[in-house]
């Protein structure tokens, strides 16, 4: 049974998601076991600092550190983006758990919202625990896209640019930003693909 356009459309959608999720999970457990060493190589003072905190688990104690790390890291990506923010007049605003979550549109376990008004909001707790320290540049290029590119011509010339300076500026987000649009381009080709094959079949 042939699958309609709608269907593969849908089934785009869920491999692009699943290939995302695959992708954060991957990048969160290799920046876990990175932390994990760094913590082990922390002064004595500083560790129990944290093993004090955490009542004494090691465990508990690294996942604090990873945490905090991340947090430091993501402010600093939002310094590294402050130049083609304002270029482009749009302001992340970093937020805890509990402000982000009294946002109306805010989802359940979603780490950023972009409201109507293109305003990008960042839940700073939950992007730190996920690891995702280049969520700052993600998300403006999410904005940047739906806000101020209106033809495809200049989407793509911006797009170019916007990926020349994340690669000098930001790698981390770049290497991340360039691995699912390389993925998402290869599903993207076997759904032409298949869609060609299935109007030559239906045609012929």
């Amino acid at each position: 049974e042939l699958l309609t356009k709608d269907s593969k459309l849908d089934r785009l959608g869920l491999e692009t998601k699943s290939i995302y999720q695959a992708i954060t999970s991957q990048q969160r457990a290799q920046a876990k076991r990175r932390s994990d060493v760094k913590f082990d190589r922390l002064n004595q003072t500083t560790k129990e600092e944290y093993l004090n905190k955490a009542e004494g688990n090691i465990d508990n104690a690294k996942e604090d550190y990873f945490v905090a790390e991340n947090k430091k890291a993501i402010l600093k990506n939002k310094e590294a983006f402050e130049g083609i923010s304002s270029e482009y007049g749009i302001k992340p605003e970093l937020l805890n758990d509990a402000e982000y979550k009294k946002l109306a549109k805010a989802k359940p376990n979603s780490e950023a919202l972009i409201d109507e008004n293109n305003k990008v909001y960042i839940n700073l707790d939950l992007a730190a625990k996920n690891g995702r320290v280049g969520v700052v540049g993600h998300e403006l290029l999410h904005a940047i896209t739906k806000s101020k590119l209106k033809t495809q011509g200049k989407a793509n010339q911006a797009g170019k640019d916007l990926l020349g300076w994340l690669e000098q500026n930001a790698p981390e987000t770049f290497s991340y930003v360039d691995a699912i649009d390389s993925l998402i381009f290869d599903a993207m080709s076997d759904f032409v693909l298949d869609d060609y094959l299935d109007d030559g079949v239906n045609d012929g």
